[in-house]
């Protein structure tokens, strides 16, 4: 069992800027003959930002043009390049990834690492992608989710569950 949320930092064990220079993002990139801009703030879009979501206890996020792929979200640069679209719709910059702040990131983050199970470890923002938000919504037989998830529904789910709170 793994103590706490995983992103992207922690997966791979690279930065985001080393990822897309060198690791499976380049490689990808490199394989379909696509020039990666550098994940760096001259290369950011200010069009329609991804949603951070959590999927068996990973950070993630999905591409909001062509909702194909699902990254991991690197929490200290939350910035999203599709490997599927190459964020063709913003001219293959990168887009930003709206990431819980503060006390609503820990509140989620707590109410989830104390479920043993990283299947169970999962919270549907208000943002995700339709088909996650419904797909979740079936699988749990809760209509609920539809909405996107507050850290107060996950508060409750784990009361409901008899899971000790912290924080």
């Amino acid at each position: 069992m793994r103590l706490g949320l995983v992103d992207g930092l922690i997966y791979y064990g690279q930065s985001l800027d080393d990822w897309a220079r060198a690791g499976w993002l380049a490689q990808t990139a490199a394989q379909h003959n696509v020039k990666l801009a550098p994940p760096d703030g001259r290369n950011v879009t200010n069009a329609a930002p991804a949603t951070a979501w959590v999927n068996e206890g990973l950070w993630v996020a999905t591409c909001p043009h062509c909702e194909v792929q699902t990254l991991l979200v690197w929490l200290d640069a939350p910035i999203y390049m599709c490997p599927q679209c190459w964020n063709g719709d913003v001219g293959g910059k990168w887009r930003r990834v709206i990431v819980p702040a503060g006390n609503e990131r820990l509140r989620i983050e707590n109410a989830l690492i104390v479920r043993a199970r990283s299947d169970k470890q999962n919270w549907i923002a208000a943002g995700t992608p339709g088909w996650v938000r419904e797909t979740t919504a079936q699988v749990n037989k809760d209509p609920r989710i539809l909405a996107g998830q507050t850290p107060a529904d996950l508060e409750r789910e784990n009361d409901e569950l008899g899971l000790v709170r912290i924080g």
